[in-house]
C-alpha cells in the first residue's frame, strides 16, 4: 500500500503537456464568451449609441434623398388583324404563310424604334421635357437628356416562358408625369413604326409605277417614230408607183418561177410595195397621217395602265390603312406607381440595424481594451 501512495505523484507529474494546459495551464489566453457577455452587458449604452447613430445617419439620407419612381408598360407582338391592312393584292399580298414574317418584321421595327436615340431626341424636345427634369442643379440640355430621361428608359426582352414579350421601364420623380411620358412615348414609336412601314411600301409602288410611266413613254415615242418612218416609207412608195403607172394591183406585172416539173407560178421574193398601187398606198399614208392616238396600236399597252391604276389604287389604300395598323399589342399601359424603387426603405434601415449593431459591438470591446490598458497593474 505505501508504494502504491509513493507512486501516485509520479503519475500525476507523468501527464502529458496537453492534458496539464487542459486542467488550467493556459486557462487565461482561451475566450471566455461569459466575459465577453459582460463586457457587452457593462457597454450596452455605448452599443446603443453607436447604432442609434448609423440609424439615424440611415433617416436622414431617407429623408434628403428624393425617391425614384419606376413606371412599367409590357408589350407583344401583333395579332394577323393588326396588320391585314397592309395586304394589297397583287402590290403587297399578305398570305398566311407570310404573315408571321410581316408580324415578326413590323414587331422589330417597333422595338428598334423604342430604343432609338433620334426618337427619343424628338419626343424629349416636342414634349419640352428639359424643362420639367432640369431641377435645381444646373446641368446642359445634352446631360439632362442622357442622364435623366435616355438613361433612365430601361428595354427588356422577355426570354422562356416571356419569349416575345417587350418591358418597357421609365425611371422618374415624379410617378404621374413618367407614367404618362413612357404611354406618350411608346403611342410615337408606335407611329413613326407604322409611317415608315408604309412608307416603304409606298416607296416600291411608286418606283414601280414611274417604272412603268417611263416604260409608257417610250413606248408611245417609238409608236410615233414608227408612225413617221411608215408615212416616210409609203410616200417613197408613192412616188415609185406612180413613175411606174401603178395605180393599183391590178397594173402590176406578176414575178414568178416557172416549175420545171409541174408548171405552176410561184413567188419567189416578198412582193415590192409599190406593187400595190399608188392609190391603196396613198390611202394608207392619208390614214397614218391622220391618226391623232397610236395608243390602240402599241401592244402591251393597256396591261402596263392597268397595273399603274391597281398600283394608285394600292397608294389611296395604303393612306387609309395607317388607322388600322398596329405595330404592337399593349398588354399593360404605365401606370403611375405607388412605391418608389430607390431608396429601398426597409433594406436601408435593416443593413443600418446590422451595421450599427456591429459598429457598436466592435466599439464596446475596443473602449474596454483601451480601458484596461490604462489600468494600473
Amino acid at each position: 500500500m505505501e508504494e502504491k501512495k509513493d507512486n501516485a505523484p509520479f503519475i500525476a507529474s507523468s501527464l502529458p503537456p496537453c492534458c496539464y494546459q487542459q486542467q488550467g495551464g493556459y486557462r487565461d489566453d482561451e475566450i471566455n464568451l461569459v466575459d465577453l457577455w459582460l463586457v457587452m452587458v457593462r457597454r450596452w449604452q455605448w452599443i446603443a449609441a453607436v447604432m442609434a447613430l448609423v440609424v439615424g445617419a440611415a433617416v436622414v439620407y431617407l429623408l434628403i434623398t428624393t425617391p425614384i419612381y419606376e413606371a412599367e408598360a409590357v408589350l407583344l407582338p401583333p395579332e394577323d388583324r393588326h396588320v391585314q391592312a397592309l395586304n394589297i393584292p397583287g402590290i403587297n399580298e399578305i398570305t398566311p404563310e407570310t404573315a408571321k414574317t410581316v408580324k415578326e418584321k413590323i414587331y422589330q421595327e417597333f422595338v428598334g424604334n423604342i430604343r432609338s436615340g433620334g426618337l427619343l431626341r424628338q419626343f424629349f424636345a416636342e414634349h419640352n421635357l428639359i424643362a420639367a427634369l432640369a431641377g435645381e442643379t444646373p446641368a446642359s440640355a445634352e446631360e439632362i437628356f442622357r442622364r435623366k430621361f435616355q438613361e433612365a428608359l430601361l428595354v427588356t426582352e422577355g426570354t422562356r416562358d416571356q419569349a416575345g414579350f417587350v418591358f418597357v421601364v421609365l425611371q422618374g420623380e415624379n410617378p404621374e408625369l413618367i407614367a404618362a411620358w413612357l404611354n406618350d412615348f411608346i403611342k410615337l414609336a408606335a407611329s413613326s413604326t407604322v409611317d415608315k412601314h408604309i412608307e416603304g411600301i409606298q416607296t416600291r409602288i411608286v418606283n414601280e409605277k414611274e417604272t412603268l410611266q417611263e416604260q409608257i413613254r417610250i413606248d408611245r415615242e417609238f409608236a410615233r417614230q414608227r408612225r413617221l418612218d411608215r408615212i416616210a416609207v409609203l410616200a417613197e412608195e408613192i412616188a415609185i408607183a406612180r413613175e411606174l403607172n401603178i395605180l393599183s394591183r391590178e397594173d402590176a406585172p406578176l414575178r414568178t418561177l416557172q416549175g420545171s416539173n409541174f408548171g405552176v407560178a410561184v413567188s419567189t421574193s416578198e412582193e415590192p410595195l409599190y406593187l400595190r398601187g399608188a392609190k391603196d398606198l396613198t390611202a394608207e399614208q392619208e390614214a397614218l397621217m391622220s391618226r391623232e392616238d397610236d395608243d390602240p396600236f402599241i401592244p402591251g399597252l393597256r396591261d402596263k395602265q392597268a397595273r399603274l391604276d391597281r398600283l394608285d389604287s394600292g397608294l389611296r389604300m395604303m393612306q387609309t390603312a395607317r388607322a388600322e395598323i398596329a405595330p404592337a399589342r399593349l398588354d399593360q399601359q404605365a401606370l403611375p406607381p405607388e412605391h418608389p424603387v430607390q431608396p429601398n426603405k426597409k433594406l436601408i434601415l435593416a443593413l443600418s440595424l446590422v451595421l450599427g449593431g456591429m459598429l457598436g459591438v466592435f466599439s464596446a470591446f475596443f473602449a474596454e481594451f483601451i480601458a484596461k490598458a490604462r489600468r494600473p497593474q
